[in-house]
């Protein structure tokens, strides 16, 4: 994958996860507490600079309370916050 690539997958992904967080009501600062995450690696991830280790997607993915599969399927449709959604304090 050349650079130009690798950046576009990223930004496909953070482009998704931009999308799952406004669809939760998260801001940056809270999906980053809820996933342990710094808040720093996130902001670098939605400009295409870092894309996260796969402990990481899995930590994204339970803090938003869907799959990783959903998470990482950027073609998929997003799945809608179950009835009982709430965020994670």
């Amino acid at each position: 994958m050349n650079p130009e690539e690798r950046k576009t997958f990223i930004l496909d992904h953070a482009e998704r996860v931009k999308r799952l967080m406004a669809e939760r009501f998260f801001k940056r600062t809270e999906l980053a507490k809820a996933a342990g995450i710094d808040h720093a690696a996130l902001i670098r991830f939605f400009q295409g600079k870092y894309f996260f280790r796969f402990k990481t997607a899995v930590a994204l993915a339970k803090a938003l309370r869907i799959s990783l599969l959903q998470l990482l399927d950027t073609k998929a449709p997003i799945p809608p916050p179950s009835a009982q959604w709430r965020k994670p304090r």
